[in-house]
Formats: C-alpha cells, structure tokens, sequence
C-alpha cells in the first residue's frame, strides 16, 4: 500500500477535500520542506503531506532561492491549500539554515522534516507517529525510513546503514542510530538522519539555540543533517522508535551533497566534528578525536581552504587542551596535522616543558 501511496502522490493525485484544508492556529504537526531546485519533485512531495489522513497540520515551504518555475509551483500550491505558509531566503543558504528558519516559525505541537525530492510513505504516518507520542511525552519519536535503491544503476544512492534489502531498496530501522547521546556505544553517532521521525518543537528550538545562530546560518550541503540531528538529541530526554514504514528517501549522485567539492566536505566534516566536541557528552567528546585523524587519512585534506584551515586549526586546539581526551589521540592528532599545521609541534613542546616546570615545583 505504501508503494501505491507514492505512486499516486507522484502522478500529483489529491484524496482529500481541499475544502477541509483549514489553517489551525495549534496545529499538531508543523511539516518543514527546504525548496530549491525540485521542479518535478516537490508538487508529489506536498501531495505527500496533503493526503495524510491528519488534517490539522501546516506544511512550511522555504524557498532557498529557488527559480520562477519552481516559485509558481510553489504558490499554485498554496493556492489550493492554506495551510501552506512560503518562507523565501534573500540567498541561496542551503538546508541547515533553511529547515532552521522553517522551525523558528513554526506552530505544531511536533516538527517533520521533508526533503523536497522525497515523499511520505503512507497517508496514516502522522497519525501514527503523533499517537505513539503517548499525549506529547515523547520528545522524539522516529519510524522505518526506506530509500530507493537499484543494483543496475551507479547513480543510485545506497544508504549508509543498511538493515534489510528488499526488492532492491534499502529498509532504514533507526532504533539502530536514533540514541547517539544515551547509549555510550560512540558508533550509532555516524548514521543519523534529520527524516524519518517526528520531533517536539520545543526541543527542537532549544537545540538551534544550543547550535546557536552562527552556526545553523553557516550554509551547509553535506553533513547537515548529522549537525543538526545531533544538536536534537544533545537536548532531548526522551525517544521512541516505532514499527512502521513512514518515509521514502530517494537521493542519487545527482544530488547537491554528492557533488560538492571536497573542500567542502572537509568543512562540513569538521563542522560537525566541532558540534559533537561541544555539545556531547565526553565519550562524544573522543569520539570527535578519532573522528578527525581518520578524516585525514580517508579524504584529500592536504591544502584547505582558509576557512577550512581556520576551522580545522581551532577545534585540533580544542581537543589538545581537552581534558578528556586521553594523550593517545592527542599524540595522533597532532601528527596527522603536524604537515598542515608546524606550529602543532612548538605548540606540543611549550606545553610539555611548562608541565616539566610544574612538577617540579
């Protein structure tokens, strides 16, 4: 039922009445879609939303600079369903700061995120999902994800944790990877996804409030989703998993995230790195450590970019005057970056002789 559910959602079929489309001051979901660059994707994405069997919903389309054609979509949509607020960037600020901005002004009792290319799995997700949150208890409460997937086709994107394969997709359970602050095993943290749960607003405000501004308006396309998600969870108190298939992912090669240059990526890498030494707890905290020597060996990080170099400078400081990072991983750190960053060493060596010093006193 669910693949014919985004069978009709793609042929741009509407089940329910717009008559029945009413704003609601209190709405029980609030729906946050960044748009940009989804012109034959994003009316099956709302129609998605629009045929959930819960209607007391708003879905918040932010326009990240999007073109005319996509722009007219955009308010034909709106035309035909109130419930339809449009935020427009004055730039092109990518997801992070587009789903931020999208949750700010918010009014549901929970937030879901939806990418604009993808779809929800089953008319009834939303009700499911806001029942399991057993009268807002729940801060969290996340469901099956599936993403497309075809051994045939290189561009096809394959899922970093994979579960099940079925029928050549990829069922995406999160109970594998929902917990990255509650449970000390360090290995869940690299497999979160932003889609496929629902989250209390209140949470989620307090989380891009710990982020802070400076950080959530940093234009980001590649690891976005971790450095939010993990903000998210560094606030939340309670989460649940529940048995259902309640979102379809699709992404491919095609995709911004999977063309962006490595420079990049290597911000975003560190960026999120940063995020996980700030706000985790300190398991997390060594876990940034490795985290970041394993990034020089698996990624071209020879000759950064000025705002990577600046970044990567401060947070390698960070973890050297950390407490609780054992000297093991500072000593490699230190020597994975020696070749980047010299002054590491005479940094090291000032260090250690006013240790020396100390003890001796």
């Amino acid at each position: 039922s669910g693949f014919e559910y985004i069978q009709n959602c793609n042929e741009g079929k509407l089940f329910n009445d717009p008559k029945n489309f009413s704003k609601t001051e209190f709405p029980k979901i609030s729906v946050i879609v960044p748009v940009y660059k989804c012109v034959n994707t994003l009316k099956p994405a709302i129609r998605s939303v629009q045929n959930q069997k819960m209607l007391d919903i708003e879905i918040i389309l932010v326009n990240d600079n999007s073109q005319n054609e996509t722009v007219n979509i955009m308010n034909e949509l709106k035309k035909e369903d109130e419930r339809i607020r449009i935020i427009n960037n004055k730039q092109n600020m990518r997801t992070l700061y587009s789903r931020a901005i999208g949750v700010l002004i918010s009014k549901g009792d929970y937030i879901a995120n939806l990418d604009c290319d993808d779809l929800f799995f089953s008319d009834k997700i939303f009700n499911i999902a806001y029942n399991s949150s057993e009268n807002k208890y729940y801060d969290v409460v996340s469901f099956n994800s599936i993403s497309s997937r075809n051994d045939n086709d290189k561009n096809m994107y394959k899922d970093s944790f994979t579960n099940k394969k079925e029928n050549n997709l990829i069922i995406s359970q999160p109970e594998l990877s929902c917990y990255p602050l509650l449970n000390n095993n360090t290995q869940v943290v690299k497999d979160i996804f932003v889609w496929g749960k629902i989250y209390k607003r209140l949470v989620y405000i307090s989380a891009l409030n710990k982020l802070t501004y400076n950080r959530y308006s940093t234009p980001m396309g590649w690891n976005e989703d971790f450095s939010q998600l993990f903000a998210i969870y560094s606030v939340a108190k309670s989460c649940k998993f529940i048995i259902a298939y309640g979102y379809y992912h699709k992404a491919s090669y095609s995709s911004y995230s999977s063309i962006i240059a490595n420079n990049e990526k290597n911000f975003a890498d560190i960026f999120f790195n940063d995020i996980i030494f700030d706000l985790g707890k300190p398991f997390c905290k060594k876990y940034s450590a490795i985290r970041l020597i394993d990034l020089k060996g698996y990624r071209s990080i020879g000759s950064p970019e000025d705002k990577v170099k600046d970044l990567l400078f401060k947070l390698i400081n960070k973890i050297l005057n950390s407490k609780d990072i054992e000297n093991e991983y500072k000593i490699k750190l230190r020597q994975a970056y020696l070749n980047i960053f010299p002054s590491l060493n005479a940094i090291y060596e000032e260090k250690r002789n006013i240790s020396n010093i100390s003890s001796l006193l």
